[in-house]
C-alpha cells in the first residue's frame, strides 16, 4: 500500500520540483550570476522529498506545509548560517540574527545597483531562498492540494517580477523556460488522475513499469501538441501583432465661468476645522450611484502654497468651462489607462452651505440647474451661490494607472511647475525629513509611497483632541507636528506630505472633500460633517492626479486607505509625456531648487528605479502565495453573497437558504444526501445538533420553507430565513473539532460538490418512501 501510494506522488512531486526551477529562471534577468539556481534547486529538492514522503504516509496538507517550511529554514540555515547555528545545525537566535542582518545587507546593495545586480554572496541568497519559497508554494499546491493550474496565476506573478523592474526589456526564453514547466506539471498531474478513474492509461501501482495492454502513445503525442502549440502561439502572437498608437483626449474646450469673473475662496480649511473638531454628525448630503465604493469626494482643490498654509488659488475664466456644457478630460493621463465610468444622484441638504460642488475625480458631465464653472486645472466646480438644497447628477471617470505605470511614470512636464513652488526660507526640516525618509528610492513613484509610508508606520497618531490650528497660523505648527508632536488629524497629515514632496520635486496639491459616506439603503449614501477629509494629491506624467493617505486609519479616522493599484507593466507615454523633460522645471520652482536639486530623476544616470525594487520580489512572491492560498475562502465569501443577494422573494430566499445550510455542512465534511427529502435532510441533521430551544426551531423553520418554496402551489412569507441558517451552521460547527472548523473555512469542500458521493437510485427511492415525522 504504502509502496503504491509512493508511487503515485513521484512523478508529480518530480514535475513539481522541474517547474519551481523553470519559475526560478525566469528571475534570472534580475542578477548577473546564476548560482543561486544551482542553491535553490538542492533546497527545493529537499523541500519536495520532504513532501513526497509525508503524503506517501497520508499526512495532513497543513502537516506537510509546516514540515516543508521547517526544512526551508533548516536548508537555509545550514546553507548562509551554519557558523552561527546551535550545534552547528539547530537554527537558534544567532542564526537567526545572522540571517536578519544578511537580508539588510542584500537590501542596502539592491539598492545601490540596478538591475541585473552585480554577483555577491548576499544577492545569491536572497534568490535562492526565493527558489525555496516557491517550492514550498508549488509543491503544496500541485502536489498537496492537487491544484496545479492555480499555480498559472504564481508563475505569472514570477514573471512580471522582472518584467515590471526592466520595463520589458527581458528575453522571450524567460517566458518560454517558465511556461514549459509549467505545462509539463499539467501534463503530469492530469496523466496521474487519469489512473484513478474509467479506461487505465497506465497502471498507478509501480512507477517504471509501462503497461503492455494499453498504449498512452496518442495521448502523450496530443497532449504535447496542444501544450507546446499554446506556447508557440504566446511567444509568436505578440511578435506578429502590430501595436496600437495611443489615442489622446482632447483639450478643446468653451466659454468661461458664467459671471465673467475670477473667483477666490480664501479658506475652506476652516470649515473642514469646524466641522470636525465640533463632531458634527448632521446630514451633509445624500448620494445615489452605480459606484460600489461613493468615497474620496472632493470639494475644493488647495492648489496655493503661501509658505503659511494652504488656500485655493484663482479661478480664472481662460481656466474654466460652463458645469452644463462639455467638461474636456485631462490631456495629462495615458489614454491607455484603465478607468471605470459611474453616475452619481446627489441632493445637498439645506443646512449644507457651500459654493463648491461634491465630485469624484474626473467629472465628464455634470447636470444641474445653477449656473456653475468646472476648473480645467484642478477639475472642481464653483460658483458665487450656494448649493444649499440643491440636486444634480454627474458621471465621473475613476481612473486606475498600473504599479508599472506608476514606477515607469516620468517627472512632470513644466506645465506643472506653479504646484512645486515652495519659499525660500521654508524650514530647512521639510526637505531634509524628505531626503532622510526617501533614502534609496529611485523613482518619483518610490519616493511619493515612501513618504506616505512613513506617516502611516505608527510614530504618528490619528486625534481630534488637539487645539484648533488658527486661520493666520504659522508655518512652525507643522514643523512641530513633524518633530515633537506627530499628533493631528487629516490637515496636519496632508498639508505635511503636499510640502515634502514639492521638496523632491515632485508636484503636489491638497484637496478637502469627504472621506467615507454610511450606507443608507439600496444604492443610495450619506455624507456628514464627520465624514470630511483632506488628503495630498501627486501628478505623475502619464497618470495625472494621483491620490495619497498619509493620514493612519483608527476608530477616529476609519476609512483612511492607501490608493490601490492593478497590476500591469508601464504604458505608453502620453502626448505631453513624449516632451516631458528630466530637468527640474524652471520658473517660480527654481525658489525651492536648493530644497531638490540634487534628488535624481526616475531617469538619472541610465537607472529606473530598478535597483530599489529588486530585493521585494521575494517577498512578493510569498505575499502572492499567501493570497493564492485565501483564494477558496474568498470564493465561498463571494459565492454566499451573491446567493443572498440574488434571492428576491420567498421561494428564492428559502433556496438560498437551504443551499447555503448544505454548503455549510459540506464544508464541515459531513454527509449530505442530495436525493434526501428536506424533512429526511433535517431528521439526519437534527440528531447531531444540540439540544438548545433556538436551534432545533430554526431548524424546523428551515425545513418548512423549503418544503413549501418546492411543493406548495403558493408561499407564504418566510422571515428570518437568514439569521436561522446562521443559528443552525453554528450549532453545526460547534460540535467540530477545531481542525474541521479551519478546513471549512479555508478549504471549503463546497466549492467541490461534484465530487461528493452520489447516492445510489436504490437509496434515493427509500427516502423519498420514508413517511413524514409527525
Amino acid at each position: 500500500m504504502i509502496r503504491r501510494v509512493w508511487s503515485e506522488q513521484v512523478r508529480v512531486t518530480f514535475w513539481a520540483w522541474v517547474a519551481t526551477l523553470c519559475a526560478a529562471a525566469m528571475l534570472a534577468p534580475l542578477t548577473s550570476s546564476k548560482r543561486y539556481l544551482v542553491i535553490g534547486a538542492i533546497g527545493a529538492a529537499a523541500v519536495s522529498i520532504t513532501g513526497a514522503l509525508l503524503r506517501s504516509r497520508r499526512a495532513h496538507v497543513l502537516v506537510v506545509l509546516l514540515a516543508e517550511l521547517v526544512v526551508a529554514l533548516e536548508w537555509l540555515v545550514l546553507t548562509f548560517a551554519r557558523s552561527e547555528a546551535f550545534l552547528g545545525f539547530i537554527p537558534g537566535p544567532d542564526a537567526i540574527s545572522e540571517l536578519r542582518s544578511r537580508w539588510s545587507d542584500y537590501a542596502d546593495f539592491a539598492n545601490q545597483y540596478a538591475a541585473p545586480l552585480p554577483q555577491n554572496p548576499n544577492v545569491t541568497m536572497a534568490m535562492a531562498t526565493v527558489v525555496v519559497g516557491l517550492a514550498v508554494v508549488v509543491d503544496v499546491v500541485a502536489a498537496s492540494w492537487r491544484r496545479a493550474s492555480l499555480l498559472g496565476l504564481v508563475f505569472l506573478a514570477v514573471y512580471m517580477t522582472p518584467v515590471s523592474i526592466l520595463g520589458g526589456e527581458i528575453s522571450i526564453l524567460a517566458f518560454l523556460i517558465g511556461a514549459l514547466g509549467y505545462v509539463f506539471l499539467l501534463a503530469a498531474d492530469e496523466r496521474e488522475r487519469l489512473t484513478h478513474w474509467g479506461r487505465q492509461i497506465s497502471t498507478a501501482g509501480s512507477l517504471w513499469d509501462r503497461p503492455t495492454e494499453v498504449d498512452e502513445g496518442g495521448l502523450r503525442r496530443n497532449g504535447t501538441r496542444v501544450g507546446l502549440g499554446a506556447i508557440a502561439m504566446a511567444a509568436v502572437v505578440p511578435v506578429l501583432v502590430p501595436t496600437l498608437a495611443p489615442h489622446y483626449f482632447g483639450t478643446s474646450g468653451s466659454g468661461g465661468p458664467g459671471s465673467g469673473s475670477t473667483f477666490t475662496d480664501q479658506n475652506p480649511v476652516l470649515d473642514l476645522q469646524r466641522d470636525l473638531l465640533s463632531q458634527n454628525d448632521a446630514p451633509l448630503m445624500k448620494v445615489t450611484t452605480d459606484d460600489p465604493t461613493p468615497e474620496y469626494f472632493q470639494l475644493a482643490v488647495l492648489d496655493e502654497f503661501t509658505g503659511q498654509s494652504w488656500t485655493v488659488g484663482s479661478r480664472s475664466p481662460d481656466d474654466s468651462v460652463p458645469a452644463s456644457g462639455v467638461i474636456p478630460l485631462p490631456n495629462d493621463i495615458d489614454a491607455t489607462t484603465q478607468s471605470n465610468t459611474y453616475q452619481y444622484d446627489v441632493t445637498i441638504e439645506n443646512d449644507f452651505d457651500t459654493r463648491w460642488l461634491p465630485l469624484r475625480y474626473v467629472p465628464t458631465s455634470i447636470h444641474i440647474d445653477q449656473p456653475w464653472s468646472v476648473s480645467r486645472t484642478n477639475y472642481d466646480a464653483y460658483s458665487n451661490d450656494s448649493a444649499s438644497g440643491q440636486s444634480y447628477s454627474f458621471t465621473s471617470n475613476l481612473y486606475e494607472p498600473t504599479i508599472g505605470q506608476m514606477v515607469g511614470a516620468q517627472q512632470s512636464t513644466t506645465a506643472y511647475e506653479n504646484f512645486l513652488w515652495t519659499p525660500t526660507d521654508l524650514p530647512a526640516v521639510f526637505h531634509k525629513k524628505a531626503l532622510n525618509v526617501t533614502a534609496g528610492q529611485t523613482t518619483w513613484f518610490g519616493k511619493a509611497r515612501a513618504l506616505q509610508n512613513w506617516f502611516r508606520n505608527g510614530q504618528f497618531r490619528y486625534s481630534l483632541n488637539v487645539p484648533a490650528l488658527p486661520a493666520n497660523r504659522n508655518i512652525d505648527d507643522l514643523v512641530k507636528f513633524l518633530t515633537t508632536d506627530k499628533i493631528g488629524y487629516c490637515e496636519q497629515f496632508a498639508t505635511s506630505m503636499a510640502i515634502m514632496a514639492r521638496t523632491l520635486n515632485i508636484p503636489s496639491r491638497v484637496v478637502i472633500g469627504f472621506l467615507q459616506p454610511e450606507h443608507v439603503e439600496g444604492n443610495t449614501w450619506v455624507f456628514k460633517g464627520t465624514d470630511l477629509h483632506a488628503w495630498p494629491e501627486l501628478h505623475f506624467q502619464g497618470a495625472g492626479w494621483v491620490r495619497f493617505e498619509p493620514t493612519p486609519e483608527t476608530t477616529d479616522s476609519a476609512g483612511s486607505q492607501p490608493l490601490r493599484f492593478t497590476s500591469g507593466g508601464p504604458t505608453a507615454p502620453t502626448a505631453s509625456g513624449t516632451n516631458a523633460t528630466p530637468n527640474v522645471p524652471t520658473g517660480k520652482a527654481t525658489e525651492s531648487a536648493a530644497h531638490g536639486a540634487n534628488v535624481p530623476s526616475s531617469g538619472q544616470n541610465g537607472t529606473t528605479g530598478r535597483g530599489s525594487t529588486v530585493w521585494w520580489s521575494g517577498p512578493s512572491i510569498l505575499l502572492g502565495a499567501l493570497v493564492l492560498l485565501s483564494v477558496p475562502w474568498l470564493t465561498r465569501t463571494w459565492i454566499r453573497r451573491r446567493r443572498w443577494s440574488r434571492a428576491r422573494g420567498p421561494a428564492e430566499t428559502a433556496q438560498a437558504a437551504w443551499d447555503e445550510l448544505r454548503d455549510h455542512v459540506i464544508d464541515l465534511r459531513m454527509d449530505w444526501d442530495s436525493g434526501a427529502t428536506p424533512r429526511a435532510i433535517g431528521r439526519s441533521l437534527r440528531e447531531r445538533l444540540p439540544e438548545d430551544r433556538q436551534v432545533v426551531p430554526a431548524l424546523n423553520h428551515l425545513v418548512l420553507a423549503i418544503e413549501q418554496a418546492r411543493y406548495a402551489r403558493t408561499m407564504r412569507p418566510a422571515e428570518g430565513l437568514r439569521e436561522a441558517e446562521v443559528v443552525v451552521a453554528e450549532a453545526l460547527s460547534s460540535r467540530q473539532t477545531a481542525g474541521r472548523r479551519f478546513l471549512a473555512r479555508w478549504l471549503p469542500a463546497s466549492l467541490l460538490r461534484s465530487r461528493r458521493r452520489r447516492t445510489r437510485p436504490s437509496e434515493r427511492l427509500g427516502e423519498l418512501l420514508v413517511s413524514v415525522e409527525k
